[in-house]
């Protein structure tokens, strides 16, 4: 039994029976991380969030500094409304790799939902600052990256800098003009 032979169950869409060819790799290889994080991956598309983390969290004890794993985690975070949870895992990976803009992008995500709907509180407006920084960060690895630029647009916009949150929902419309016509980016 090995982590292919789960994949390929997964990838026909037998989830429980890939839960269960993950579980048998992990009690032969208890250290085998990515057995973990593929039966966290599995958990997640089943909603199972809470298992899914846990899942996760196993395959960082083994690889702590897994930017993967970690992106994984950081993303079922999100969908449990754990944040700030969330947050601490795009730190950590762009501690790791300064330049990765999934991170970036996921944090600023993360900040972003952190105060929606916007309130104009000074928390929000300094946590929205910082969701800002984060699309920077995108834009600047990543310059064709239409959706930072919306989102920064629109933070922007949440903050009254409405002038350059328009020039960067402009900017996203420009890299991406499908957007106009869908409301979503190709």
């Amino acid at each position: 039994m090995c982590s292919d032979e789960c994949l390929k169950l997964f990838e026909s869409g037998k989830y429980e029976e890939t839960i269960k060819c993950y579980e048998k790799v992990i009690e032969i290889e208890p250290d085998n991380a990515r057995a973990y994080a593929g039966k966290g991956l599995v958990l997640n598309d089943l909603d199972r969030y809470e298992e899914s983390i846990k899942c996760f969290e196993k395959a960082l004890e083994i690889e702590p500094d897994n930017i993967m794993f970690l992106d994984f985690k950081g993303l079922t975070l999100i969908e449990l409304g754990k944040l700030t949870d969330s947050i601490k895992c795009y730190e950590k990976v762009i501690e790791i790799e300064p330049d990765n803009a999934r991170a970036w992008y996921n944090k600023g995500t993360s900040l972003l939902e952190h105060v929606t709907p916007y309130d104009g509180s000074s928390h929000a407006k300094s946590t929205m600052e910082e969701t800002i920084k984060c699309y920077e960060k995108v834009i600047e690895i990543e310059p064709d990256n239409a959706r930072a630029w919306y989102n920064k647009g629109l933070a922007c916009i949440a903050v009254n800098r409405h002038d350059e949150g328009t020039m960067c929902l402009d900017k996203a419309v420009e890299i991406d003009p499908s957007w106009k016509e869908t409301g979503e980016f190709s």
